[in-house]
């Protein structure tokens, strides 16, 4: 039985935050591999945006890349709504 047998995430979805590079952008991947829906959220909505479109292209899986600063409340909530 290998990992992702044990670590299976379909029909889920996984926000990560500082997803666009590093880490973030590594469990990003991850976790789309494991079939999490992965919504990639950085204040560059552009690099979110794109590296969203290539971890789908990747995994097959739907990843998108969302604009918010997570330290400022009145974003979290119209994120979180998309």
């Amino acid at each position: 039985m290998s990992v992702l047998d044990r670590f299976q995430l379909t029909d889920r979805v996984a926000i990560v935050t500082g997803g666009n590079r590093g880490l973030g952008k590594e469990m990003a991947k991850a976790l789309a591999e494991a079939g999490a829906q992965v919504a990639i959220v950085s204040r560059k909505v552009e690099e979110a945006q794109a590296v969203a479109a290539a971890i789908q292209s990747e995994t097959g899986n739907t990843c998108r890349g969302y604009g918010c600063d997570m330290t400022m409340p009145e974003q979290v909530d119209p994120m979180a709504q998309q």
